[in-house]
């Protein structure tokens, strides 16, 4: 004989997946701790070639054995590494783009993460009541000026930087033909990570480096080590104020996201000031779907909003940003998952 289930049981069961699966959203926080952990102490680097023990690892790395295996067990649970064997674990290939030496390495990302999210805990909050970016209230200094007081944490930023810098400018460069151009100014080019790509792709150009003055002798340095300092140069400056003149291309990866629309039109008007006849300028960016379209901008938006005051914006959003700096969106070419580069050029006046 069947029985029914009575009611209340019915409804139990019905609201159980919803509430569980929220908390299991919320407790996703926990998932970036391991991962900042795992890689500030250089954990995947030590399991690079083998499974180890969780006691050989925890004596190297210096850590508590038994906390480290519990960190371990949470990474396994999300396919980081894999459990070959009680408390032995090996690499998976998610993980190892934690390794230092590997090509595709984030492992910079997390350690720079770490400190900024664990003081920035609270901040969200903050943020949505004010609209306003609560990192220089909390840590007393706005973003770019705390990297240039905490040294540590600037080179830091900087590596994070170079790693996520190189994938996006292998997409880039893989996306877009530079080699009609002779003239190219990175504006907010840091160490050179994409413009030397591009001068890689397109061997007839020349390169420009703009950025504040405490990154211009970093990226010299980054040039002579690519064997281009014949063929870019590095300009400091305030792109607030004046770019240099006359380039073919201005390409600004990673730039505009980070300001307000009033912040980002200025930059771009400044842009345009500068150009040559039939310049352009290129937008890498991402462009952020519309709806409930999953897509890393959506979280990454939110660390505009804290961190910097910037956002993430729809293509829409950066077609209205540009006509208002006296430019028109030619074109959008999705480089990889996460990035697009935005192609526009000056409007008559």
């Amino acid at each position: 004989m069947t029985t029914q289930p009575d009611a209340e049981d019915v409804d139990a069961r019905s609201t159980a997946a919803p509430a569980e699966h929220l908390v299991q959203m919320g407790e996703m926080v926990f998932v970036s701790w391991a991962l900042q952990v795992v890689a500030t102490l250089g954990i995947a680097d030590l399991m690079s070639d083998r499974p180890r023990s969780v006691d050989e690892v925890a004596a190297e790395s210096g850590v508590d054995t038994d906390a480290l295996c519990r960190v371990l067990r949470l990474l396994g649970m999300h396919g980081v590494v894999h459990e070959t064997a009680p408390r032995r674990f090996a690499l998976t290939p998610l993980g190892d783009v934690l390794r230092t030496d590997s090509p595709a390495s984030v492992r910079s990302w997390f350690v720079m993460n770490g400190p900024i999210y664990r003081t920035l805990f609270d901040a969200p909050l903050e943020s949505v009541r004010s609209g306003r970016p609560a990192f220089a209230d909390v840590l007393g200094a706005s973003f770019f000026d705390y990297a240039a007081i905490d040294a540590e944490w600037g080179a830091v930023f900087d590596a994070a930087m170079g790693d996520i810098g190189r994938r996006t400018a292998a997409a880039v460069v893989r996306a877009f033909d530079f080699r009609g151009l002779d003239t190219i100014v990175d504006v907010g080019g840091g160490t050179g990570t994409l413009i030397s790509a591009i001068l890689r792709a397109a061997p007839n150009a020349t390169g420009t480096i703009f950025d504040m003055p405490q990154v211009a002798e970093r990226a010299r340095q980054a040039l002579r080590a690519e064997g281009l300092t014949a063929r870019c140069e590095v300009v400091s400056g305030d792109f607030f104020e004046a770019l240099p003149p006359g380039a073919d291309a201005y390409v600004l990866s990673w730039v505009i996201h980070d300001w307000d629309d009033a912040h980002a039109v200025t930059i771009l008007a400044n842009c345009r000031r500068a150009m040559s006849r039939g310049a352009r300028v290129l937008l890498i960016e991402s462009a952020m779907p519309e709806g409930d379209e999953p897509h890393l901008a959506k979280s990454m938006d939110i660390a505009m909003l804290v961190a910097l005051g910037g956002r993430e914006r729809t293509v829409a959003e950066y077609r209205i940003l540009l006509d208002r700096a006296g430019f028109e969106l030619r074109r959008v070419i999705r480089a990889d998952s996460a990035m697009s580069v935005f192609e526009a050029v000056p409007v008559d006046p």
